[in-house]
């Protein structure tokens, strides 16, 4: 594995207008200049002011079959720039949980031919922190991606993901919990972009809200006109466990061409009154029981983590977050 750490600021002499006709695809055009790879992708129009003006860039390849271990320690507006080489087999791990203020971080992951990647991403900042982020993933031939992000913390968190499925037979299934209390104000937006044939993609979000949280979320699968026999599946489920938690889920589909297999679906409700009673009937307190329900409905957030402490922290994160108590 080769990292590497650099520091970048877009307070240049350099007209950062040049940059914007080097983007295809959200990817860095070749260079042998590294800063204009960097500026290609943190003026990127997707990413917007997501990043703040000085941070630090690391560059990270990944081969044969290696893990990557990502966190905020460094308290710094931090760009991560990945690729993952042709056939290797990648889990990475990400964890924000230090920063208290503000904290913005772009991540660039790009796969080759036939890898497969494993990328789980728990986000547990401090309520009192303000946490902006944009993912940009491109997946070539017959590459797998398997994400899974959790959001947590951050009294207030915006959300960005795309996915460009660029070559045949690629794939992502793309999993995002959210687990929300207090006046946590959340909005997540999510793209998988479907550029050529026979790719798949899968999103799910499950989401629990408690207290006066707020949720607003944008999932889009868009299969361009050559994308023929290719697949997508999403799917939103939203627990509200509050009278006063807001939630809004919109799933979305383009699709240009008839030669696709595709669906939508999204649920907002509260816990089943129904399963509660079940539970007490076999001896459970109220909390007991709902704490149950939520388990089981958040147990899906393990299920493509490969690192197994990872896994069990991000779950226990998750439900710690919406835990009741009995009065």
């Amino acid at each position: 594995m080769k990292t590497q750490t650099l520091r970048y600021s877009l307070f240049t002499a350099v007209d950062l207008r040049h940059f914007q006709e080097l983007f295809a695809l959200g990817a860095p055009r070749k260079t042998n200049d590294t800063s204009l790879e960097l500026f290609t992708l943190l003026t990127h129009p997707l990413v917007g002011e997501h990043l703040a003006k000085e941070g630090i860039v690391q560059t990270h390849e990944l081969s044969h079959k290696e893990s990557l271990h990502l966190t905020d320690d460094n308290n710094q507006n931090t760009a991560h720039i990945i690729t993952v080489k042709q056939g290797a087999h990648a889990t990475i791990t990400y964890h924000v949980s230090k920063t208290k203020e503000f904290l913005s971080t772009l991540i660039y992951l790009h796969i080759e031919q036939d890898a497969n990647v494993t990328f789980c991403e728990l986000q547990e900042l401090p309520l009192s922190a303000t946490y902006h982020a944009a993912t940009l993933v491109s997946l070539k031939e017959n590459a797998k991606l398997f994400l899974t992000e959790a959001a947590i913390g951050a009294g207030n968190a915006i959300t960005q993901t795309v996915v460009n499925l660029e070559e045949r037979g690629a794939s992502v299934h793309l999993s995002h919990f959210a687990s929300l209390k207090e006046n946590q104000l959340l909005a997540v937006d999510q793209q998988a972009n479907h550029l050529a044939p026979e790719t798949t993609s899968h999103l799910i979000e499950k989401n629990a809200l408690t207290n006066e949280a707020t949720l607003t979320m944008r999932t889009l699968i868009d299969i361009k006109k050559n994308a023929t026999n290719s697949q997508g599946r999403q799917r939103a489920d939203t627990i509200l466990l509050s009278p006063r938690a807001q939630a809004n889920t919109v799933p979305e589909l383009e699709i240009a061409t008839p030669e696709v297999s595709c669906s939508h679906a999204a649920t907002t409700k509260r816990l089943s009154a129904d399963e509660l009673y079940y539970l007490m009937t076999r001896g459970l307190t109220k909390a007991e029981a709902k704490n149950l329900l939520l388990a089981w409905f958040f147990s899906a957030s393990a299920k493509n983590c490969e690192d197994e402490q990872f896994a069990k922290t991000l779950h226990e994160a998750l439900l710690a977050t919406v835990s009741q108590k009995d009065l």
